[in-house]
Parts: structure tokens; sequence; C-alpha cells
């Protein structure tokens, strides 16, 4: 994702992923609120399989997003931050979801959680781009080597030159 920017977001290419994320996330939402698991599990399958690739997407770009807006020496106490939001707002939805359902049918709550995404997609549009984004991004796109050298190839090499990685791989895999 970092080396693409999206056509409407040429000078914002942080928030305009971010947001299509959002939107995704929205898309899928409101395409689930439209059916029946035990008729068309297949469509319900493909809206969750789209609504986690679109979710994945929102957490890499986010987290891009975050460090970018703030300087190294607060990384870790915004880090916190952002995942004790990241737990509380699953808590608030998750139970704001059961509490609607408890009143409407699960088509409305899926709808009422499409309107917190969108609402949340006009903070996030509003706000401005981290101010080291621009540049980060054309820092990277600079870079020589191809796609699959910088996102594969490197980074495996620089694994395996640590002298513990047989150990951290196999903590992995636990």
């Amino acid at each position: 994702l970092d080396r693409y920017a999206l056509p409407f977001f040429r000078k914002e290419a942080r928030k305009g992923w971010v947001l299509t994320s959002l939107w995704g996330i929205a898309l899928s939402l409101f395409g689930r609120s439209f059916l029946r698991p035990h008729e068309t599990p297949a469509l319900v399958a493909s809206c969750i399989l789209f609504l986690s690739l679109c979710s994945g997407c929102l957490f890499i770009v986010g987290l891009s997003y975050e460090l970018e807006s703030l300087p190294q020496e607060r990384y870790s106490t915004s880090s916190g931050c952002v995942h004790m939001g990241y737990r509380l707002g699953i808590a608030a939805a998750g139970a704001g979801a059961l509490y609607v359902s408890d009143v409407y049918d699960w088509t409305t709550v899926f709808r009422w959680l499409l309107g917190v995404i969108l609402f949340g997609s006009l903070i996030i549009f509003l706000l401005p781009e981290p101010v080291g984004s621009f540049d980060a991004l054309q820092k990277k796109k600079a870079c020589s080597g191809g796609f699959l050298h910088q996102m594969i190839v490197a980074p495996s090499q620089a694994f395996l030159k640590n002298p513990h990685w047989k150990l951290i791989l196999g903590l992995i895999l636990i």
C-alpha cells in the first residue's frame, strides 16, 4: 500500500487508504445486512472475507498513520492508547450491537454499525494527513530494488542474520 496513492487522494495517501478501508468495511456490513446466512451462506462468507481484508488493510494503514503522526519518543505511549482504544471500541461495538439486536432485528444492527463507521470516516476525512506521510511514501518509492526484493527477500535476509532466528521462529510456530 505504501507504493500506491488512490486517484482522489494523491497528496493524502494514508488518509485515502484509511477511508477506502472504512468504506469497504461499511460496504461489507451493508451487503451483509440484506443476507440471511441459512439461505445464502456463500454470499455471507464473501461479505465476511471482504470485511476481513478491509479490516487488515485498515490496521496496516492505521499503524502507519499513527507512527507518522507522532514523534518517535511517544510511540510506546501512543501504541498503548491505540490498543486500549481498539479494545474499548470492540467491546462497545459488541455490547451496542447486542443491545440494539434486543430491540431491533439484525438487519437494523448491521445498518447501525454502518452509520457508526461512516461517522468515523467523516472524522478521518476532517483530520490532516500526518506531516511526514508524503515524504515517507516518496522515500519508499525511490528505494532501489524490486518489489519482491524489498518486501520479501531483504526482510528475510535481515531476520536470518539475527543469531537467535531459530529460537524466534520456534516461538512463532508454537
